[in-house]
């Protein structure tokens, strides 16, 4: 349980810096700088400024509610708030459900409008955020017809696609070492498989291993 919570915190704290990343420069070579090689961190300088100029209400309103989701993911996993403060629980979870919703319809847009790495991007963006919308509408459903242990499920399921985009950020980073020379856009979609859908695999495992 100890390392669950760590890694839990873990992705937490990375969460965070990412979507600082948007908004900072510092932000952007502190999470980014370790991990990715020259090129690909003059992409990232480039592109997340550009698309915060274009579109600066849509991904404001991304990176906040993304930004909400991490805090408060951790409050709404602990088992001691749900089982010492149930209210306080379903009162987040209402909140939690508007914020994700936010989260995955955001997005959609985002990937269409604006993908980092192109067309591909735009696939597989949509190909995360509906399974993603799907599984929080599941957990409310499960939640209504007081199914605690599917809810749970879920919700992990969501989380795991949502915390994915920490381990996108580092198979990026991984990617853009060992094949210097590929795109970004390139390695940044096939980093987009690997870490959403691989996180998704680790969280599928602990709810068939522990749940």
């Amino acid at each position: 349980m100890t390392q669950t919570k760590s890694i839990l915190a873990l992705f937490t704290l990375s969460g965070i810096v990412i979507c600082l990343t948007h908004f900072s420069e510092l932000a952007t070579q502190i999470f980014y700088l370790p991990f990715v090689s020259k090129n690909i961190l003059i992409y990232i300088d480039q592109h997340i400024p550009k698309m915060s100029e274009s579109y600066p209400i849509l991904v404001t309103t991304h990176v906040l509610s993304s930004l909400l989701m991490v805090l408060i993911s951790p409050i709404q996993l602990s088992t001691r708030v749900r089982t010492s403060y149930l209210s306080l629980h379903r009162l987040v979870g209402k909140l939690y459900v508007v914020i994700g919703a936010t989260v995955g319809i955001t997005a959609i847009i985002l990937g269409v409008v604006t993908p980092f790495a192109g067309f591909l991007e735009t696939i597989v963006t949509i190909g995360v955020a509906i399974p993603f919308l799907f599984f929080l509408y599941q957990a409310v459903l499960a939640i209504k017809l007081k199914r605690i242990s599917d809810h749970q499920k879920w919700i992990i399921r969501m989380l795991s696609l949502a915390f994915g985009t920490v381990t996108q950020r580092a198979v990026f980073g991984g990617l853009g070492h060992l094949f210097p020379e590929a795109g970004p856009e390139t390695l940044f979609t096939i980093a987009g498989i690997i870490g959403f859908y691989g996180t998704l695999a680790i969280g599928e495992t602990y709810i068939r291993k522990r749940l």
